[in-house]
């Protein structure tokens, strides 16, 4: 018959009955009728079914109700054990069986909870043994080489990806990953090894779930966005042009407010215990609404700020932006009571303790967003600065200041430059202008400069032959750039007692003057092209090219478009009281509307030289001096005894400070004349529209009495106290100024010896040198034997080189020293 249990595997207690053994069974069920059989019971066999009830090993039990066949194994009383018989595809637990060479199949299979006897155990073998075996594709193995599991994909074997060691993923696509931990590295990014972030329109990211540290690409705004958590912000934006800014990622805890005491401008723009200007990020009315942009709130309370501020540090890129202009871009919308020049803005060099004004530091109000640029220089040895909002006046309205702000390089903007016309009075030959009018423009246009001129001839004017007019003072043509017979411009002749007699003529230019060659040949002369008389005329125009100049230049990109120049010539010829009287000038010019012939009152912050003499009707011992509001500043020349007293200084002021002259030790009456008295007073480097302008200067004091002698000569002079110090240049310990850019720099020095013994013919003698070598020298030499004190000043103008050291030496012909007063300076 056939075999009823075939395909039939057995399983007891979780554990699988060898095929051979089942049969082994099945055999002696056949063979021996005695065994007792339970074919209908209606449940599964318990450990009661036992040789009590004639069970015995072989026994079988069918359970209909389950359908489920047993086999008994063992019939001791009351310890029964039955074995289910497992088929095929029946869902079933084994239990303690080893499985030579299974094949799994069908759905997923489960151990269970792993335990130390409830595991797969995997083979393991080196990396040179497993690569021996045969490939076949889904075999697992562990690796012990490289301690990883491995898998085969018919061609080899690959590791498997592991939680925390590390490996290299190709081609691998991640959802939704997070990634905590050290930073990711891509290493050098290419087509095929980079990140792309996700993107969308502002619109569509705006819907997101606001989550901080989230990245992605704006569309709209083309640029990379971060949320923080409170909506998306454009990456590395910040008040500014969109060049280098170096305070672009500060936040609203990176400013602070200060205490530098009751001053115009700061100290170094930290500490103290402010209580009256407070700062505050912007955010219901801010004037920029960009995404990324911090928007600024400096608020004075109704009291008086002055020596409060709020600064902020930042720190430049290195030696790239060492001794190089740099741009304070400030968009400020400034609400009711503010004053023009409340607040100004400075810079603190923090490597060398040292305050950078910039140029027109002010800030100017306005009830609209205005652009406010500032222009400062850096220091050839500082990347660590401070930028300062400094009350610089008194006023105690309460007021609010909206803004926002960028620091960065001067933009190099290289172009040909073009300026305003101005006005200048050329030197005549072959002609005299009498009664006439001349009336010459000039201004520059890249190497060469455009001249316009008019000339209107008088009742007592006369015309030579070949008349000729100069250049303006300081230019000469390059004449490598034309001939002196190319014509250069073209001239209009009028002859206004027959205006049928009107002729043309061309300009040329030799090596020296601007002369006219009548159309139809021959100079101009009394008679030619026709006799000249009384209102007859000549305008003409030409462009000439001038030595030195070229067309490619470096631009500002903030203009001033104005020189700030006062001048004086000649008096009221008033008496003058000792260090009370205000020394008047008889105005020849003011391009400023500053000065009013006594006062000139400063139109901007910055240094102005100051020049001039002064001219009395009698000798006396007299010193100029220089009072701001009315209050004695400082010296500005040798204490001289005559009628003729020098004026020679620098001042860094403040814009609305009231300069005046005056006069120590004696005073007398002034002696009008416009050749012996006159002053200049002049802002230094203002910028233009042509090449940026930098304020580099320093002033410093002495009252050390320094000790000078015939053994030390020469003797360097040293000046320990400082004023102001730009670039912080000078070294008080040695007296050298090392200059920290290129460019023509004024020196000046003023300085009194103490008493001491003069001998007749005796001399000694004081120079400015560079680099060692003397640039300029004042030799004094007594022709009397005297004992008085002596005030000297010595002064050059040199086109110094970044670099160049520069000191004030002494030599003297007795041991002396200098007098212990403030009054020495350099």
């Amino acid at each position: 018959m056939a075999n009823p249990y075939s395909g039939i595997a057995t399983r007891v207690n979780g554990q699988v009955i060898q095929a051979s053994w089942f049969n082994t069974i099945k055999e002696t069920l056949v063979n021996n009728g005695a065994v007792k059989h339970q074919i209908a019971g209606t449940t599964a066999p318990t450990i009661s079914n036992d040789d009590s009830e004639d069970y015995q090993p072989g026994s079988t039990w069918t359970d209909t109700t389950n359908d489920n066949f047993y086999v008994c194994v063992d019939a001791s009383t009351g310890a029964a054990i039955w074995y289910e018989v497992a088929d095929t595809s029946t869902a079933q637990t084994m239990t303690n069986k080893t499985l030579t060479s299974p094949g799994i199949n069908g759905a997923n299979q489960s151990m269970g909870t792993a335990s130390n006897t409830n595991r797969i155990l995997l083979p393991s073998d080196t990396t040179t043994n497993l690569d021996l075996l045969t490939d076949t594709a889904g075999l697992i193995a562990y690796d012990t080489t490289l301690n990883e599991c491995v898998i085969n994909n018919g061609s080899g074997w690959q590791p498997l990806v592991t939680k925390a060691g590390t490996q290299t993923l190709t081609n691998k696509t991640l959802t939704s990953p997070a990634i905590n931990g050290a930073n990711l590295n891509i290493g050098t990014p290419s087509d095929t090894n980079r990140i792309l972030l996700g993107k969308d329109t502002t619109a569509n990211l705006d819907l997101l779930t606001d989550v901080a540290g989230l990245i992605a690409y704006d569309t709209t705004q083309d640029k990379v966005v971060f949320n923080d958590s409170s909506g998306w912000n454009a990456i590395g934006t910040g008040s500014g042009t969109g060049e280098t800014n170096f305070i672009s990622e500060k936040i609203i805890s990176d400013y602070n407010t200060y205490d530098d005491g009751a001053s115009t401008t700061p100290v170094d723009g930290t500490g103290g215990s402010p209580t009256v200007i407070t700062v505050a990020e912007e955010t219901v009315s801010p004037i920029d609404t960009t995404d990324g942009i911090l928007n600024l709130k400096i608020s004075k309370s109704a009291a008086d700020g002055q020596g409060e501020g709020v600064s902020v540090d930042f720190t430049t890129r290195g030696e790239i932006d060492y001794a190089s202009p740099q741009i304070i871009k400030v968009n400020i919308k400034s609400s009711t009571n503010y004053v023009d020049d409340d607040f100004g803005v400075y810079i603190y060099d923090k490597d060398n303790s040292a305050l950078i004004y910039p140029n027109d530091p002010e800030v100017s109000a306005s009830n609209l967003v205005t652009d406010q640029l500032f222009e400062f220089q850096t220091s050839a040895d500082a990347d660590d600065y401070r930028l300062i909002f400094h009350c610089q006046t008194t006023n105690a309205s309460a007021y609010d200041l909206t803004l926002t702000v960028s620091v960065g390089p001067s933009k190099k903007l290289i172009g040909s430059p073009i300026t305003d016309f101005e006005a200048y009075t050329p030197t005549v030959t072959n002609f005299t202008l009498g009664n006439g009018t001349l009336d010459f423009n000039y201004r520059r246009i890249g190497d060469s400069i455009q001249v316009l001129g008019w000339i209107y001839l008088g009742s007592t004017s006369s015309v030579g032959t070949q008349p000729r007019f100069s250049l303006p003072s300081g230019l000469s043509a390059d004449t490598s750039k034309f001939n002196s017979q190319q014509n250069l411009g073209y001239a209009y002749l009028l002859d206004n007692d027959n205006p049928g007699n009107r002729d043309g003529a061309h300009v040329r230019h030799d090596a020296n003057d601007i002369y006219f060659i009548v159309e139809g040949g021959g100079n101009i002369t009394a008679t030619l092209p026709f006799t000249w008389a009384v209102n007859d005329e000549i305008t003409f125009s030409a462009v000439i090219p001038i030595s030195g100049w070229g067309t490619n230049l470096q631009l500002s990109d903030i203009e001033t478009n104005r020189d700030i120049v006062a001048e004086g010539a000649g008096n009221g010829g008033g008496a003058v009281t000792a260090s009370t009287t205000n020394i008047d000038f008889t105005e020849t010019l003011d391009t400023s509307a500053s000065f009013d012939g006594t006062t000139f009152t400063l139109p901007m912050s910055g240094d102005f030289i100051i020049t001039g003499s002064m001219l009395f009707t009698t000798n006396a011992d007299r010193t100029p001096s220089l009072y701001v509001g009315g209050v004695l500043n400082k010296i500005i020349g040798p204490k001289v005894s005559g009628d003729t007293v020098g004026i020679g200084s620098i001042y860094r002021g403040i814009k609305g400070d009231a300069l005046t002259i005056r006069t120590e030790t004696n005073g007398g009456t002034l002696s009008n004349s416009s050749t012996y008295h006159n002053i200049t007073i002049k802002k230094i480097d203002t910028n233009k529209n042509i090449l940026s302008g930098d304020v580099v200067a320093c002033r410093y004091s002495s009252n050390s009495g320094q000790s000078l002698t015939t053994a030390g000569n020469p003797n360097t002079l040293l000046f320990e106290d400082k004023e102001f110090d730009t670039h912080n240049m000078y070294n008080t310990g040695t007296g050298i100024a090392e200059l920290p850019a290129s460019g023509k720099y004024f020196i000046y020095c003023l300085f009194r010896l103490a008493d001491a013994a003069y001998t007749a013919g005796q001399a000694s003698n004081t120079a400015i040198d560079v680099n060692g070598s003397t640039v300029a020298r004042k030799i004094e030499e007594y022709d009397v034997t005297l004992t008085t004190s002596r005030s000297i000043q010595i002064s050059c103008l040199i086109d110094g080189v970044k670099g160049d050291q520069i000191n004030i030496d002494k030599t003297v012909a007795v041991n002396a020293s200098l007098v212990a007063s403030s009054e020495q300076n350099i």
